[in-house]
């Protein structure tokens, strides 16, 4: 059976949880791990390998509907983006309220991951 696709999001986000890195992460790296954190201003930053990523609204602004329209509340905690961001039945209605028949999902943070430098390897044993 065949289905028609008329709306489909070809540059959907995921909202990572904060706590990806830190359960998710090959024990031998976690000390690497990113971190998701309060800077001095009071705004979410990124840190990775000793890097603050993230611009003055901070982070928080990643998952917040309205962003681009400059609608949306520049106080807003990461943790508080659409919840559609972090979970996936939640998704699936959040599509739903746009008539979006499919979507191609892409990260928010990992995005930023562009300052990381190559590690070597873990060797198996």
């Amino acid at each position: 059976m065949s289905r028609t696709y008329n709306v489909i999001d070809s540059d959907g986000h995921v909202l990572e949880p904060p706590n990806f890195w830190a359960e998710y992460m090959d024990p031998a790296y976690r000390e690497r791990a990113p971190q998701l954190f309060v800077d001095t201003d009071g705004k979410e930053r990124l840190r990775v390998e000793g890097k603050v990523l993230g611009g003055p609204p901070g982070l928080g602004l990643i998952g917040a509907i309205g962003a681009r329209q400059g609608e949306a509340s520049i106080h807003i905690k990461y943790i508080e983006g659409r919840k559609g961001g972090l979970d996936s039945h939640a998704r699936i209605a959040d599509i739903a309220l746009d008539s979006i028949d499919a979507a191609f999902l892409f990260p928010s943070l990992c995005l930023l991951y562009g300052t990381v430098h190559e590690t070597p390897r873990a060797t198996l044993t």
